[in-house]
Parts: structure tokens; sequence; C-alpha cells
């Protein structure tokens, strides 16, 4: 049986100005963000998701796409965020960012909430949570209940403002990891409201309907109910013992939710080959990748600079080079089942810090070892301990001293959170653009080989192309063996008019992947360029085995078999296309140019006229069908046709040509 907590006055309005004071500090200092496009991943996952696109298809919504590792795979909930998003904005990024503000904030007040709400009460010695005069996170003896307030104001300030968030909440697509940290913390939160009113059943359901949510968030999510049965020993019941006993369909609820996690993730495949012990890269070097990982994480808590978006896959040279940092995690390890055994309040704190990190931490992900998102949830504990601490040592204080180090600790907070908010602020001017982050990147990593090809694609949409070209061959130099590298770095080459030494690369790409769909178009398109056109058929042949219904791969092969010289076989395709794409005008100026070829004219003067009603005020074209049309002996017409190619470029000496020689003929 529970005993309802009496609301205490003091605390409430307080409360309520903490909450006002944290929607101020995150507002000022993620406002700059609200203005950032789609990056990186957002494109894949956001503009090019076709499953975000129709609320009113819940069967496509929850069925994101995972192939190749996309965020959204296995995460339905994210998933149908991204499609609320869409459905009010469509691709407007603005929406999106200000819903990852909004997670972000929610996620800020329920730390507070929580914090707030397990300072305000202890357990009685027969595990009945009940008002308490004295409570803290590591003592029952700390401070008195209004207290509360501002420790939990200082520790969701602190984890709400830190620049070390920012990855989690101003890159679209990584509300992946907010959402998930949102229910995560409401699942706990609910947990503790459950034990302290006499409405237990619904506050109850209510943290097992957000565990679930969470397991279709992300993957993290996993470790929530054996953290919230942690909780429950180390503030409410005591012993597990008793916290499963008192609570044991609850828990039975708790655990269920793994069954709905463990579908996802087989449904997606490993995320799509991207993680797992399926891949090239062995659970032993991956593992000790994750001692200086996690020790990086903590200085950069304590010293967050510099921050980088991406840190590219980071493996020892030596196992040797990274025992030491591998021993000195272990050893935290250690010290946090200790805690466990012996402080459990302590000890719930150091393991929720592990507990959030071992998913990311214990199976391999063959592209980046380290994310700075992947902290996100992990900084809280971090927090409440160090707050924890500062506020234990004040209490030891003598009362002489106590209000001098009380308030130097208070201006101590207010500085630090400025200063963070301040960092904030200026790491999101970083995601302004795809060039100023990847141009970021590359300066903090330069061995990373994914930031030179990243920073080439953004170098590249802006029409800078040589620039572009630069990087990408920095990244072919770095990681000779990525496909993907010499296929970008074939395309600029190709856009630079270097057709030959593109194909070198294109052929290198499939090479090196012979899946590559896109390579092997791309090696046609630069075969045909340079006249090898039987291999530039075989090529598009080759794309066409992985993707037989691939239409801008079967109309490029149109263009060699047209170069060719095989007629014959293009019309067949060509008309092919045009029955299934009749609004795509570059097929029927093709299919025009070949039946005029083959002689057939009355069929290439039907694709003509049916090129005009697309596509009107070409010179050229004008003066093809007016070709076309002389050969019918329709010579007024055809003469119409050569006046409005004159018109259209007054310099067109062969269209004028024709224009004189038709007037002559009808006069």
């Amino acid at each position: 049986m529970t005993t309802a907590v009496k609301p205490n006055p003091f605390s409430r309005g307080h409360a309520l100005f903490a909450v006002a004071l944290i929607f101020v500090a995150l507002l000022a200092a993620y406002a700059n963000s609200f203005g950032g496009p789609f990056v990186f991943d957002d494109v894949e996952a956001i503009v090019e998701n076709p499953t975000i696109r129709n609320l009113a298809a819940p069967g496509a919504v929850l069925a994101p796409p995972f192939a190749e590792g996309q965020t959204v795979g296995g995460r339905p909930l994210v998933n149908v965020t991204l499609a609320l998003n869409y459905a009010a904005g469509e691709l407007n990024p603005v929406g999106y960012h200000v819903l990852n503000f909004a997670i972000h904030l929610a996620a800020t007040l329920t730390l507070f909430g929580l914090i707030r709400r397990t300072l305000l009460f202890q357990r009685t010695d027969d595990g009945r949570p009940r008002t308490a005069p004295e409570i803290s996170p590591l003592s029952p003896a700390l401070c008195p209940p209004p207290a509360a307030v501002p420790f939990a104001l200082v520790v969701a300030l602190l984890w709400g403002l830190h620049p070390l968030q920012t990855e989690a909440v101003t890159y679209v697509i990584q509300r992946a990891e907010s959402l998930m940290a949102l229910c995560y913390l409401l699942t706990l939160y609910c947990f503790v409201r459950g034990v302290e009113t006499v409405t237990r059943p619904l506050w109850l359901a209510a943290s097992f309907a957000c565990c679930l949510a969470g397991m279709s968030t992300k993957e993290v999510m996993v470790s929530a109910p054996v953290l919230v049965l942690l909780f429950d020993r180390a503030f409410v019941s005591g012993t597990i013992a008793a916290a499963w006993r008192q609570r044991r369909l609850y828990y039975g609820g708790l655990g269920a939710t793994w069954l709905l996690l463990a579908a996802l993730v087989l449904s997606t495949k490993d995320r799509g080959g991207s993680m797992g012990l399926g891949l090239n890269v062995s659970l032993g070097d991956y593992l000790l990748t994750q001692g200086p990982a996690i020790l990086h994480y903590l200085r950069l808590v304590v010293w967050p600079h510099p921050l980088i978006f991406d840190y590219g896959a980071i493996f020892a040279e030596h196992a040797l080079t990274a025992l030491p940092a591998v021993g000195a995690v272990a050893a935290l390890a250690v010290g946090t089942l200790w805690l466990l055994w012996k402080k459990p309040a302590a000890g719930f704190l150091a393991g929720w810090f592990f507990a959030v990190l071992a998913p990311t931490s214990l199976v391999p992900a063959n592209r980046q070892t380290l994310s700075e998102h992947r902290v996100y949830l992990a900084l809280a504990p971090l927090f409440i301990l160090g707050a924890a601490v500062v506020a234990r040592g004040l209490g030891r204080l003598p009362e002489a001293k106590r209000r001098g180090a009380l308030t130097a600790a208070t201006v101590g907070c207010a500085v630090l959170a400025l200063g963070f908010g301040g960092l904030t602020w200026r790491r999101n001017t970083v995601y302004q653009s795809d060039l100023a982050l990847w141009s970021d990147t590359v300066a903090k990593r330069p061995e990373n080989p994914h930031a030179y090809n990243n920073l080439g694609i953004a170098l590249a949409a802006l029409e800078k192309t040589e620039a572009a070209r630069a990087q990408f061959a920095e990244a072919v130099r770095l990681d000779p063996q990525m496909a993907s590298f010499h296929n970008n770095l074939g395309s600029a080459l190709m856009t630079l008019e270097k057709p030959a030494e593109a194909a070198e690369h294109y052929a290198l790409a499939v090479k090196l992947l012979p899946s590559f769909t896109g390579a092997w178009t791309n090696l046609g398109r630069a075969l045909s360029d340079l006249d090898r056109l039987p291999e530039a058929i075989a090529a598009f042949d080759e794309a066409l085995q992985r993707s037989p219904k691939n239409w801008d791969i079967r109309l490029a092969r149109t263009f060699a078999l047209l170069q060719g010289g095989r007629l014959d076989a293009a019309v067949l395709e060509l008309a092919a296309l045009v029955r299934e794409r009749p609004e795509h005008a570059g097929a029927r100026i093709n299919l025009a140019m070949a039946l005029s070829q083959l002689n057939r004219l009355p069929e290439a003067a039907a694709q003509y006229d049916a090129v005009f009603k697309l596509q009107p005020g070409d010179a050229p074209l004008h003066n093809a069908f007016g070709i076309v049309l002389a050969q019918l002996g329709r010579l007024a017409e055809a003469r119409a046709q050569f006046a409005e190619a004159v018109r259209l470029d007054p310099g067109f000496t062969g269209a004028r040509n024709n224009l004189q020689r038709a007037d002559a003929m009808l006069r």
C-alpha cells in the first residue's frame, strides 16, 4: 500500500519558475537551429523516404525502410513523427527542427521532474514511500525538500544546454536518440509517480506504455526495464526481491516490451547490414575501440571540444595501445558493480551511464565506432552524480561557511550554464549547411575519408566541381577500397569532361563492389562518351541485371544503342519506355530521331508532335521536325517549323538555310 505525498507549496512554486527558466534557456540556445537544412542521413531518411508521405497509410508509416542501415529502419515511432512533420509542412526543415527541439525540451523537463520527485520522498522501514525531511541520490541525510527544486534545476539546465547534446537535437534524424531518451525518462518518471500516489495503477500503466514506445524508437531502450528495477531497489523497495514481490505484474509487462524490440531488430536484418556480429568487424576489434571511446565521451562532458560530427571508423593499430583505456573502463565497470552491491543509489547512477552506452559499445558497427549522439541520455546520471557530490560537500561545511559556499556554487552553475548555452549556439551554426558541416569535420578529422567524400558531395551540389574532385581524390587516397569514393570521383571527372579518367574509377568501383548498380550505369555512360559502345551496352546490361525495372538505366542504354547504330533495338526499347512514361520528353525525342533514321517518317512525325506539347521552344527540335515533315512532302508545315526554329534562335544557320529552301520549293 502507498501513501500520497503531500504537496509542498514552496517547492511547487519554485518548480514552475524552474520550468519557465529551462524553457527560456533552451530556446535561447537552440533558436538558431530552426533554419538549418537537412544534412547527411536526413536526405535518405526524410527527403527520399516514401513511407512518411501519407499518414492515412499506417501500414507504410509503421514499416520504415532499413536498407543500408537507414536511421529509421526498425524504428516505427521515429518514422511516425517524421510523417507528422511531413503532413504539417512536407519537406520544410523548420517544422522538423522545431519538433526536435520540443522533444529535447520535453526530455529536459522530464529529467527535472524525475529528480525533483525522487528527492521528495524516501522509503520507510517497511518499503513504503513517504515524504522525507532529508533525501539525496547518495545519502538519506543531505538536503531538505525545498532543495529538490534547485538541485533538479541545476542538473536539468546543465544537461539540456550541454553542447554535446547538439548532434541529437540539431541533426534532424538523430531525433531517434532524443525521442528514445524521452521515452526512457518518462518510463522512470511515471514509475516514480506510480509509487508515490494513490493512482498508482494508472501511472504504472503509463510507464509501461512509455517503455513500449521507447522500444519502437531505438534499440538502446533495451536496458530500461532493468534500470527501473534498479531504481526501485535503490529508492523505493530496498531490495530487488521486494520490488518484484510488490510489482511483479508491472515488471512482467516491462519485460514483455523486449518482444517488440526483438521483432523490430530481427526485421531489419542487422540494420541493413550495418551492425551486428555478422560484419567484417570482429567483436574483439570493436571492443578495443570502445575503451578509448568511452573515455573520450567522459572527457567531452568536462571539456566539450572539439565536437565532431563524423569520427569515422577508429580502430586500434595494435591491441596494446588500446588496453590502458579498456582497462580503465573495465575498472569503472567493476566499480559500478561494487556500488550496486554496497551503495545502491550511487550504483544506480553509474549503472545508468553504462546501461545507455552498452548496446552501442557491445554491438559492432562497420561505419562509426564513436558518435557523440550516443552520449545524449548517458550525460544525465553523470550530472546528477556531480551535483550530488557538490551538494554533499556543501552539506558538510560549517553553518558559517555554508552560505558563502552556496552562493559561489550558484554563481558557478550559472556561469557554466551560460557557457554551455553559448557553445551550443555556436555549434548549431556548423549545421547551417552541408558545406559548413563537412568543412568543420574535415578540419577536425583529417584522417576520415568519409568526411572528404561528403565535403566533395557538398561542393558538387554547389557546382564547385574541381574543388569537389580534389576532395573525392583525397577520400580515394585515404581509402582506395571504398567503391562509393571511386564512383563519386568518376562523376566529378565526367562533369569536368574527362570520361577516360572517369571510366577508370567507375571500373574500379564495380570491381570493388560488383553489386553497385549506380557505378555500372555511370560506367556505361562514360564508355558511351568514349564511343566504346559494345562495352557501354555491356555495362548497362550489368546494371539492369541488378535493377531490371530501372527506367533511367534503360533510357541510358538506348543512347548507346542509338550511337552504336542498333536502331531497331533502340526503337523497341524507347517505345516501351514511352508507353510507361508518356510525359517524358527525352524518351520521345530519342524515339523520334531513331524512327526518322529508320525512315519511319509518319511515326517520327507523331512523336515530334507529342514532344512539342511537352517541351515547346526548342529550336533544334523544330528544325528536326521540319526535316521530317519536308521528307513527307508536307512543305507548308515544314516551313512553319523552320521559321519557328529561326525565331527562337536567329543564329541557327542550318534552320535558316532549311527555311530558305522551303520558301523556294513553295514558290
